[in-house]
């Protein structure tokens, strides 16, 4: 199995993997939680609970006020503790900003006791400063939560695997309810929701494709009760070789990786459909047209960038499009070898560029490849299959 990595993003990877492996030390981790790995999954514990802390100090409830607040400095400490990136005189306001935030702890725990709201709501203030300062010593790398930089990270050797015995045949236009076990591979242990980090808003994401690579299904696997069983529901439109690819980032690795396996009878060599290029794709009164920034054709083994806009059937560029699994579009390209797939992360949108979507991808070999995008618009999932040969 090959996986893809970002490397116009490369730059990060060294600092990841810095604040991965610190994190992983130490018995300060499972203070703030087994979902906490990182830095950056300290400050986004931090985030939230300060939006609880605002709700809870409106509404006068002082005692679980004052427990929130203790909960923050456990994870602000935790992040002062590994914070391995930062150093000279970022590390000494670190350092001076947790001390600050301590006192400020201790103090409002007092006020809380004594039921002094106005005090207790001017020390709080006081203590999302301290905060926002001990946040600004990081680089903004490192606060990214552990489920956005996954897919950056190099692939390490992978721990996980799909059992589940291969269907003889398929009803086309039929629900197909299929169940696998996932397991450990040094030991076949069933994999759990509990050894498994949340990644763009699921456990376990599921990409399954027939062979002619036409009929394309993106799921979200659900545990059904029965240790390591999960299951999902699609419904195929033909009746051949189709396989199933389980994209996760368990959380004693952290790292994205995908397990593959047959769903429906052996594949055949040579089998996909047609390879003629398509950079413009109309589906659902919608057009979708990509353009390369880089080089066109694309190159393997090289950064290659392009554009993709959408615009309604009259021209008008769509600008619309809502979150789809915390991103403006969800990539997933797979290679004529029925094999090879690319996760493909869509740059964030910035304003000087419009409204575009703009991913960058390396392939790892030359061939035919099917890039199926995906966006959300007024509630619906539309996708968007292009074809690409890549030089």
């Amino acid at each position: 199995m090959r996986y893809f990595v970002n490397l116009s993003n490369i730059w990060l990877v060294g600092w990841l993997a810095l604040a991965f492996t610190a994190a992983a030390e130490g018995p300060s981790v499972m203070v703030c939680g087994a979902d906490v790995v990182t830095v950056g999954d300290a400050w986004t514990k931090i985030s939230l609970m300060q939006n609880e802390a605002e709700s809870l100090v409106a509404e006068r409830k002082t005692d679980a006020f004052a427990a929130k607040t203790t909960a923050i400095l456990v994870h602000l400490r935790f992040m002062e503790k590994n914070a391995i990136m930062v150093v000279g005189r970022r590390q000494k306001t670190l350092q001076r900003s947790l001390r600050s935030a301590e006192s400020l702890r201790d103090e409002m725990m007092r006020l809380a006791h004594e039921g002094e709201v106005r005090s207790l709501e001017e020390r709080w203030m006081e203590l999302k400063d301290v905060l926002k300062l001990a946040a600004a010593q990081f680089p903004d790398e490192a606060l990214m939560s552990t489920e956005r930089f996954a897919h950056l990270l190099p692939p390490v050797k992978p721990i996980l695997h799909i059992q589940m015995e291969p269907l003889t045949e398929l009803e086309p236009g039929q629900p197909l309810r299929l169940k696998f076990q996932m397991v450990h591979l040094k030991d076949l242990r069933p994999v759990t929701e509990a050894d498994l980090l949340l990644t763009h808003g699921a456990l376990l994401h599921a990409i399954i494709c027939d062979q002619s690579l036409t009929d394309y299904h993106h799921e979200h696997p659900k545990p059904t009760g029965k240790p390591g069983e999960w299951e999902l529901t699609f419904v195929p439109r033909f009746n051949q070789p189709y396989r199933l690819w389980i994209n996760a980032v368990p959380k004693e690795t952290g790292r994205e990786e995908f397990a593959m396996n047959q769903i429906s009878l052996p594949a055949i060599p040579g089998a996909v459909a047609e390879n003629q290029i398509a950079l413009t794709v109309k589906t659902a009164g919608l057009s979708a047209q990509m353009s390369w920034i880089t080089e066109s054709p694309p190159r393997a083994k090289a950064i290659n960038r392009a554009s993709l806009k959408i615009s309604e059937a009259e021209g008008q560029v769509v600008t619309d499009l809502e979150t789809y699994m915390e991103a403006q579009a969800h990539i997933v390209g797979i290679h004529e070898d029925f094999r090879t797939l690319l996760h493909v992360h869509p740059e964030g949108p910035r304003d000087d560029e419009g409204p575009e979507i703009r991913f960058s991808f390396n392939p790892p070999q030359t061939g035919f490849y099917k890039l199926f995008v995906q966006i959300k618009r007024l509630g619906t999932i539309q996708t968007f299959p292009f074809s690409i040969r890549v030089e």
